[in-house]
């Protein structure tokens, strides 16, 4: 074989590749699985975090619902050759080859604003204590979730905003959250699901909610005994391991019962508010109320810029505000936060749908 029809081969052989079928579901899958889902996590938290400042400055909140994500691609490939030979004279013999190919991607988004009937399900109406219990099974700190979600226990207040002011939270409430945490550490708390019966005094409003029960169990260690009898002192509970039932309302009617008073998402919201480290600038001008640094356990900051490892970060009015990344009880009580609002959505249509045609 002649070393010019060598490169000839050579040349047709390289262009093959091109020629093959060419498939982008397989390799595209696991990357837009992972980016979208990243993609989604950061818009949600920004968005939570901008309706928490917004409310810090008297603005009603707004919430898109991301219901439809398609991502759409289009592969191109085309392939060319050419092939002059002269065999009475190499210098004129010429082999060409080429190939080209183009991917697009075309992502759609569809929102869809949350109004009306929707949005009083979600964020006006108060929490139900059989919602909310049922995450101190997944490992939440049952202190941090109540110092974010129940306004009262058998009367006794959390801190509350009211207009710009805000009431103190009581000692025995505190007390009780400390004591509840110990516990919740100790394994001494026992969080049962079920129906409760309804008795004498309680509206059907009330029983629909009573599908929590709560033990606290008794210990062989001295300091956990200690512990137990103040936390069911404090809840005005008999000294022994009988379940008692949660029951939405301010004070208990029955024996063995709880009663707890729950915010809605919105009043979560709007404790978060009071909470940010504003400029003092605006407090100066009237802008927005002096800050409560009690009425949260999430710490929010403001500047000029924000941090680049902030853990979430939005700018409003032309400065920004954001949760740092190294502060952990904040980050996990936003993250509680969105759990809850995931929770207040259960009862409307699926969330985002990611399509990714490929074919």
């Amino acid at each position: 074989m002649t070393q010019h029809r060598c490169r000839v081969i050579a040349a047709l052989v390289a262009c093959l590749p091109l020629g093959g079928c060419f498939g982008i579901g397989p390799e595209r899958l696991s990357r837009d699985e992972i980016d979208f889902s990243r993609a989604l996590a950061i818009s949600d938290n920004q968005q939570t975090l901008l309706n928490i400042v917004r409310l810090r400055y008297a603005e009603a909140p707004t919430f898109l619902d991301l219901t439809q994500v398609i991502s759409g691609y289009q592969a191109q490939q085309t392939l060319s050759g050419s092939l002059d030979l002269f065999p009475s004279s190499h210098a004129s013999t010429s082999v060409g080859g080429g190939g080209s190919m183009q991917l697009q991607e075309n992502p759609t988004f569809t929102y869809a604003p949350v109004t009306g009937e929707q949005f009083s399900e979600t964020f006006l109406r108060p929490l139900p204590p059989g919602t909310v219990l049922p995450l101190v099974l997944t490992g939440i700190p049952i202190d941090l979730l109540f110092a974010l979600v129940v306004q009262s226990i058998n009367g006794m207040d959390n801190a509350q905003v009211l207009a710009g002011s805000v009431g103190a939270m009581s000692e025995d409430f505190a007390r009780l959250l400390h004591d509840l945490r110990v516990l919740q550490v100790a394994g001494r708390l026992d969080v049962r699901l079920g129906q409760a019966a309804i008795g004498q005094g309680r509206s059907d409003r009330r029983a629909a909610a009573d599908v929590v029960k709560l033990a606290i169990l008794n210990s062989d260690d001295a300091r956990m005994t200690a512990v137990a009898a103040e936390a069911r002192r404090l809840l005005g509970l008999p000294d022994d391991e009988t379940p008692f039932d949660i029951v939405f309302d301010r004070r208990p009617v029955r024996p063995h019962e709880v009663a707890i008073l729950t915010r809605s998402v919105l009043g979560v919201l709007g404790s978060m508010a009071f909470a940010i480290d504003v400029p003092p600038g605006d407090v100066a001008d009237g802008r927005t109320m002096p800050t409560m640094p009690a009425a949260s356990p999430v710490a929010i900051h403001s500047g000029r810029s924000a941090p680049d490892d902030a853990f979430v970060a939005i700018e409003y009015d032309r400065h920004w505000y954001w949760i740092s990344s190294r502060d952990f009880r904040s980050k996990l009580a936003f993250a509680v936060l969105q759990n809850l609002l995931a929770l207040a959505q259960s009862k409307q249509p699926p969330g985002a749908v990611v399509t990714i045609p490929a074919g």
